[in-house]
């Protein structure tokens, strides 16, 4: 087939998952798929890195390929009009979704530059197809985003955990609860979990479980723990096999929109975390404060039941993101 395929992102600091997958999938599939990379950072402050960027941006106007993008707002220099070219947009749930006034001028913007919206959320794409007008930009529902479609691969699972057991030889035999925590703390007074009682909370767990996280507040409140808790609790820098734990482990807690769609999408329990007061948290607390973590005593209690399988996960339609089909064989016609 030989297509050519660019990956297009342009915020420094999005999650770029899914293009880790889709770029070996699309060459697992098609060896002659030719996959380039366009990466830029839109908060860059330098002028000549902006404008080298978007010059870039205008040559791939003349370049014969399908995009496909994680962002939306694109700049009107990726807008190419009456070309036969493919540009597909990701809508994975990050902290945008959340934040966006949906009404019919910023969907258009949002959506500008694109020919085809990847929605796999019945919720998104009703609140799409209501927003948008008149388009001919396509909404395609039943396709699954690349890193979700392969953390419920089985195979893949194996492979993650064995990696993870590898590395970290105290996860071997253990179940996992999985504290991914991003931003800075917003509030001290309502959320110090630089307080935390880490040897109560992890007094809690059975001998199978063990705490991973990248808190630096839970690592700092960690630093007293007798060398007979060190089983128990590991502390990873951010993003540190960050991929192999959401897809292996048992139990989540997050203000990370994506982390929590995830786990809502393969059935298993999440606890949305209030930590950073992110768009994704306050859209949250209005709309499910009940399946929120507001403070430490929350925080334990909240591990206390979900490892004895009480906790109450109830499906937040937002974070739904379930589909069959596969992106690559949307891509590749096959």
């Amino acid at each position: 087939m030989n297509k050519n395929i660019t990956l297009l992102s342009l915020y420094a600091s999005s999650s770029r998952y899914d293009f880790f997958i889709l770029k070996d999938e699309l060459q697992k599939n098609d060896s002659g798929c030719s996959v380039h990379y366009f990466l830029g950072n839109r908060e860059a402050k330098e002028k000549n890195q902006v404008r080298s960027m978007l010059y870039e941006a205008g040559a791939l106007k003349d370049y014969d390929s399908d995009w496909v993008g994680i962002e939306g707002f694109l700049p009107e220099e990726f807008v190419i009009e009456g070309s036969k070219t493919k540009r597909y947009l990701l809508l994975e749930p990050f902290d945008i979704l959340f934040r966006m006034k949906w009404n019919r001028k910023n969907c258009q913007q949002f959506l500008q530059g694109y020919t085809h919206v990847v929605v796999p959320s019945s919720y998104w794409a009703d609140k799409i197809r209501s927003c948008m007008g008149e388009s001919e930009i396509q909404i395609l529902r039943d396709v699954q985003l690349p890193f979700f479609e392969k953390a419920a691969d089985q195979t893949y699972q194996q492979v993650s955990r064995a990696q993870l057991e590898e590395r970290y030889t105290d996860l071997i035999g253990k179940k996992i609860m999985y504290i991914n925590l991003t931003g800075q703390r917003a509030n001290p007074e309502r959320n110090d979990y630089t307080e935390m009682n880490m040897k109560a909370l992890l007094d809690i767990l059975p001998e199978d479980w063990i705490i991973v996280t990248n808190s630096l507040n839970l690592r700092f409140a960690s630093r007293y723990l007798d060398a007979v808790y060190r089983n128990k609790f590991i502390y990873l820098s951010a993003g540190t096999m960050k991929q192999q734990l959401l897809t292996c482990a048992d139990c989540l807690m997050s203000n990370n929109a994506y982390s929590c769609a995830l786990f809502a999408s393969m059935g298993r329990p999440y606890a949305i975390v209030q930590f950073s007061d992110n768009s994704f948290e306050k859209y949250m607390h209005k709309r499910s404060r009940h399946q929120m973590i507001t403070n430490k005593e929350n925080m334990a209690e909240t591990v206390r039941l979900m490892i004895n399988g009480e906790y109450p996960s109830r499906m937040v339609e937002e974070l739904d993101m379930t589909a069959d089909k596969s992106l690559v064989q949307e891509i590749l016609d096959i």
